[in-house]
Order: structure tokens, then C-alpha cells, then sequence
């Protein structure tokens, strides 16, 4: 059988033409709040491997397009981290206590001990929450990763988690499959439509409308996701 994907108005994406275009990377190019994850995730740690706002710039914005501004920006974003993290997380040598740094080529790094992986009661259960029913809908690497997250975090909390009225709570609340059989989706199809939601790239497709014999070549900007029974739907847009 061949995976097919529904979208609204029921037309069929097959899988054979798939192509996301430009398919680079950059993370000064992201909304701020990935962009603030991915600069957590991708410092470097540790003093002694410090880098300048011009190294920085050099792996985070690699096609070196507004550079000036970006750079303004890059240091924006790490003061933010500083700011909401603290003293002992994203670290600048001078120091931020230092004050002004007029004359000097400042550098920053993620300290070694520093880690998200400390959630309160609160956090932990929305959490659990967001795995338990995200389980069938988000990327596998990424629901793999936020699983792993959670079992570190329930390890080093879980005491005190499961004595708690939310910890209890996570016990009396299941999720039942649909009665409705679900198609056999293509992983390539699945993980190609995923990286092009995420990274804001169009689609082409081989468009097939339920009242029509053959399907048409279509470029479209997905927007997400719906999920209904067991049912995939893709919203995305064209230019008619």
C-alpha cells in the first residue's frame, strides 16, 4: 500500500516528489525563542573554550548576511540568557558584574555545571502531560529527547514528585486509541514535512483532489498539523 497523507479539503500528498528547498541552516535567521534554545544548546562550555561575539557569529550566522546588526543581536541574546538564568549559566569573561567592557574583547561560554534539567513539581507534570499526549504526534527524535528529559529529571526528583498531588494525579488520566484505523504513514514523508513546518520552507508536491483523475504539481507553504482520531491532516497554503 502506498503511505499517503491527507490534507484539508482531502487531496492526497504522495510521496515520490518531495523536495524542500534550500535546506540551510542558520540560528541568528530563528524567532527568539528558538533562537535563545538553540544558542543555549550550542555554546560553548566551559572558559577555557570562550569565544568571541565574532567566533560566534561565525558558527551561529555562517553565510555572514547582516552582520553587523546580528552581532547586536547575538549579544542581546546572550545578556537575555544571563538575565533569566543567572550568575553561574551563560558566563562572560570579564565578568557581567564587571560592569563595562569599553576596550576590551569580551568572551562567552556556557558554564559546565549549568543544565535545564530542574523543573518543579509544576513543570515536571505539565511535562509528563505534554509526552503522554504528544506520544503519536510530535517528530520521534524530538519525543525521544523530551522523554529522556523527563526520566533524568524523575530520578533526581521523584520522591518528592510522586508524594505530590500532581505526581498523583499523572496515575488517573489515560489516553485511548481511536476506534478509527489509522493509514500507514512513510517516515521520509513524515520527516520531510516536519523539518519543512519547522524551518519555514516550501513544500513540492504531487497534489491529487478527491474529484479529479491526475494529480498537479504544487508548490505550498505548510502551516502544521491537525490531528483527528488517528488521522493526519496537513494545512498548508498555495498561491492559486
Amino acid at each position: 500500500m502506498i503511505p499517503k497523507i491527507s490534507i484539508i479539503d482531502d487531496g492526497i500528498i504522495k510521496p515520490s516528489p518531495f523536495l524542500i528547498q534550500d535546506n540551510s541552516m542558520n540560528i541568528m535567521e530563528k524567532a527568539r525563542g528558538e533562537r535563545l534554545i538553540l544558542l543555549y544548546q550550542n555554546l560553548p562550555k566551559g572558559e577555557k573554550n570562550a569565544k568571541t561575539l565574532s567566533e560566534l557569529l561565525t558558527i551561529f550566522n555562517p553565510t555572514g548576511e547582516k552582520a553587523k546588526s546580528r552581532t547586536k543581536l547575538l549579544e542581546q541574546d546572550l545578556l537575555a540568557l544571563y538575565s533569566l538564568f543567572g550568575e553561574n549559566s551563560i558566563c562572560r569573561v570579564p565578568t557581567w558584574s564587571d560592569g563595562t567592557i569599553a576596550g576590551k574583547t569580551p568572551k562567552y561560554y556556557l558554564h559546565p555545571n549549568f543544565t535545564l534539567d530542574s523543573y518543579d513539581t509544576e513543570n515536571l507534570f505539565s511535562w509528563e502531560m505534554l509526552d503522554k499526549f504528544t506520544a503519536n504526534y510530535l517528530p520521534k527524535e524530538i519525543h525521544n529527547t523530551l522523554t529522556a528529559t523527563i526520566a533524568n529529571v524523575k530520578n533526581h526528583q521523584n520522591l518528592q514528585y510522586q508524594a505530590s498531588q500532581l505526581g498523583q494525579w499523572k496515575t488517573h488520566l489515560y489516553t485511548l486509541p481511536s476506534l478509527l484505523q489509522a493509514p500507514k504513514y512513510d517516515d521520509t514523508i513524515l520527516n520531510t514535512i516536519h523539518q519543512a513546518i519547522i524551518t519555514r520552507k516550501r513544500l513540492k508536491i504531487s497534489y491529487l483532489a478527491k474529484w479529479e483523475t491526475q494529480p498537479a504539481t504544487r508548490w505550498v507553504y505548510p502551516n502544521g498539523l491537525v490531528f483527528i482520531d488517528n488521522m493526519i491532516y496537513l494545512t498548508a497554503f498555495y498561491k492559486v
